[in-house]
């Protein structure tokens, strides 16, 4: 019994350019088929893909592959041998497989001979013609490519909410622009992806699951950033609002503000513990019902195993009181550290020669590339090396530009701590401290009565903002 497989493939361009459609080729394999008296074991298509694409990326082929060494097929049927590969590093690849398992192949409007070596050399000829061709058009695609990304105009991916097209442009999308910034906006008021879900879809008539939030809070072309390129498109937020997203995105979710009416815990999320960095947990302790103490504890040392060494409950009084009486100074003394970061242009200087450097060796390798003196597999490799070197020099400069004092800790200067501080409610306390806080690390804790369970600590801390 002759069972054969009908192999179709086709990209975008081609079946606009000649009208390679895959119905059309399946039609005429399976004419071809029941003229010669083949039973089709079943039709593999590669859907939108170009023979240009590694064979792994070549899903369908894979399946064809695995049936081959299944046993299912005797013979794989193509139009064409540009449809089946236009490589011949990879034709002999899946030629070794098709010989050890005895599978011959049939391009149907072509006519080849692979039993004589007059044969062999006529397919090697096609497949180089066919090869060089591929390369010609991936070229002219980068090419086109290439010049897209210097007019900053509308290339192939995915757009984002917030924006639209107009005139070849990306521009800004109102109101789903608006959506964007409310999510940036109440993730850095609740640091919790579940409350700003929650918010997101009770307020706009726009369902956004958890993924969708976690994608949109660290996408860099929210700040105009694509494809690497500063200033590709118009910014929907600012550089400091997604910088400081990232922080906190950073060290994990920190908890999200109660749905019911608790006395709150001021400093949640915000301590780390001095010896194992676990995030400290907050309970309650002194058995008198309206007088009770909030604690700070490190799980890991409470558990069972034991797991750390950091045996100290932190009362929150004392961590309030330590911040209340140090956070003007701190915020004094990072203000100025930000003012000689700025002032020093030794740093921009070095980082703006790394990102000139990394430009000119791509432009170089693109000379090399047209020019015929690299292949194909080098330049994409090397391409990749010298464009991730300058993605991270873009982004050390953006972050060097964006190192300055935030609105809500110049308004702490500006207005005086206990003005701003004694206003607030438990809650708003909450929120203030989780506006400007980072990250408080433990740098020195001991308790001043060494033989009490709960005995009240000297405390010390790192206090790192936003």
């Amino acid at each position: 019994m002759k069972r054969a497989a009908l192999y179709i493939r086709v990209s975008t361009e081609e079946q606009a350019r000649h009208g390679f459609s895959l119905e059309e080729q399946r039609h005429t394999l399976e004419e071809y088929a029941t003229k010669h008296g083949y039973t089709v074991v079943d039709t593999y298509a590669d859907e939108g893909v170009t023979a240009r694409k590694g064979l792994k990326n070549r899903r369908e082929l894979q399946r064809l592959l695995a049936d081959v060494r299944a046993g299912l097929i005797n013979c794989i049927l193509f139009i064409k041998l540009d449809r089946w590969f236009r490589n011949i590093r990879d034709y002999y690849a899946v030629q070794d497989i098709l010989d050890k398992y005895h599978v011959d192949w049939i391009a149907t409007q072509e006519d080849y001979n692979t039993t004589t070596s007059n044969g062999r050399l006529m397919l090697n000829l096609k497949l180089s013609i066919a090869q060089n061709e591929s390369d010609q058009i991936g070229e002219r695609i980068r090419f086109i490519y290439a010049g897209k990304l210097r007019r900053h105009e509308v290339v192939a991916g995915h757009l984002p909410i917030g924006y639209k097209i107009e005139n070849h442009k990306y521009v800004i999308d109102e109101p789903q622009a608006a959506i964007v910034r409310d999510v940036f906006r109440q993730y850095l008021f609740y640091q919790s992806i579940s409350e700003v879900q929650r918010h997101i879809n009770n307020t706009y008539n726009e369902r956004l699951n958890r993924n969708r939030i976690a994608g949109i809070l660290k996408n860099e072309r929210y700040i105009g950033v694509w494809w690497g390129i500063e200033n590709y498109a118009p910014a929907i937020i600012d550089h400091m609002t997604f910088d400081n997203t990232q922080k906190i995105l950073a060290i994990g979710r920190r908890g999200a503000t109660p749905r019911v009416a608790v006395v709150p815990y001021l400093f949640s999320g915000l301590l780390f513990c001095p010896s194992c960095d676990n995030r400290l947990y907050g309970f309650k302790a002194g058995g008198i019902k309206g007088n009770s103490v909030k604690y700070y504890s490190c799980r890991k040392h409470f558990n069972a195993a034991y797991l750390c060494n950091f045996k100290y409950s932190i009362p929150e009084p004392t961590v309030e009181a330590y911040l209340v009486d140090n956070i003007e100074p701190r915020v004094e003394k990072y203000r100025q550290e930000l003012e000689v970061i700025q002032a020093s242009n030794n740093k921009k200087q070095d980082i703006d020669k790394r990102i000139a450097a990394a430009r000119a060796r791509l432009n170089r390798l693109k000379d090399l590339y047209v020019s015929g003196f690299i292949d194909r597999d080098t330049y994409e490799k090397d391409y990749q090396t010298y464009n991730n070197e300058l993605l991270r020099a873009q982004k050390e400069k953006r972050t060097l530009d964006g190192q300055r004092l935030s609105p809500q800790l110049t308004n702490i200067l500006a207005k005086g701590f206990s003005t701003l501080y004694n206003e607030l409610s438990l809650e708003g306390k909450k929120t203030f401290w989780k506006s400007i806080i980072h990250k408080l690390k433990i740098t020195h804790c001991k308790p001043i009565y060494p033989n009490r369970k709960k005995s009240p600590v000297t405390l010390e801390l790192q206090i790192i903002f936003l």
